[in-house]
């Protein structure tokens, strides 16, 4: 699904990768490895936060965020688990996903929150207020990583953590053709693997947002140019093959949207290190 649709791209604020998503984003990353999930194993779950950002004051916002990060670093006896991974699209969007372990880990999230506005008292809310005045809205999702329905080489030509900019397609289904979706998602791996092709994408589903059901494919690269490259000579080597998979996703889905994202570790915050 990650070759270059006949879709024409159209610029939407869309519920993202993301995830993030994102790349395959183990939100991510939406841009993360992770292990081979085994037998019975859940698949690794992301909330997606996005801002879109009023282009004049995208310096003051990326300033206002490193105080965020630069003051939940200093805090973190009142938020021991907080982690994100940031992404700036090229549509002024602003992409942080943070892994949960499952639905339960929001309602510990928003503690962190409330302690750390507590704890941060005027200052905290200045800079979540100040912050909020660069931003025109914001949005909120989850996904999981399907790496059932990823594709993952033994020798990728780029692999997700060499990645510096994704390419994340946004499939919005059908609701009839969701699991349609997910036959047509593993029929694409299985040409990929069949025809030899070293590049590798992951596969994100939503599974609370708006505009559900989707998908995201998320493929990186080295720049633009070399994904927008390798989707056309994948496409030239997938041959007569491509087209009848083609005409299914376009059966399955009522829109499309394509968007590309860099990685901003800047404005990331890994986990703290566990105690030893």
């Amino acid at each position: 699904m990650s070759v270059p649709p006949s879709h024409s791209r159209r610029t939407c604020r869309s519920a993202v990768l993301v995830a993030a998503l994102a790349l395959a984003v183990a939100l991510p990353g939406l841009a993360q490895e992770e292990a081979p999930e085994g037998a019975g194993a859940p698949p690794q779950m992301i909330l997606v936060h996005e801002e879109t950002v009023k282009p004049p004051r995208l310096e003051e916002y990326v300033q206002r965020s490193k105080e965020f990060f630069a003051m939940v670093a200093a805090n973190r006896d009142v938020m021991p688990t907080f982690a994100a991974q940031a992404f700036q699209t090229d549509e002024y969007e602003f992409v942080f996903a943070l892994p949960l372990s499952g639905f339960a880990e929001m309602d510990s999230l928003m503690g962190e929150f409330m302690a750390m506005a507590e704890k941060g008292g005027a200052a905290f809310q200045e800079t979540m207020e100040a912050g909020s005045e660069t931003t025109t809205h914001f949005d909120e999702y989850i996904i999981l990583h399907r790496t059932d329905l990823s594709y993952t080489p033994a020798e990728p030509r780029v692999s997700m953590v060499e990645g510096t900019v994704y390419r994340w397609d946004f499939y919005y289904l059908q609701p009839e053709m969701a699991m349609e979706a997910e036959q047509i998602a593993r029929d694409v791996a299985a040409l990929y693997k069949e025809k030899g092709i070293r590049d590798g994408y992951g596969v994100f589903q939503a599974v609370m947002g708006s505009d559900m059901p989707f998908l995201v494919v998320s493929v990186p690269g080295k720049s633009v140019a070399d994904i927008e490259t390798r989707l056309a000579e994948i496409a030239t080597a997938l041959g007569d093959a491509w087209p009848p998979i083609q005409a299914r996703i376009h059966a399955a889905t009522r829109d499309f949207v394509s968007k590309y994202a860099w990685a901003r570790p800047d404005l990331s915050l890994a986990p703290p290190a566990p105690a030893e």
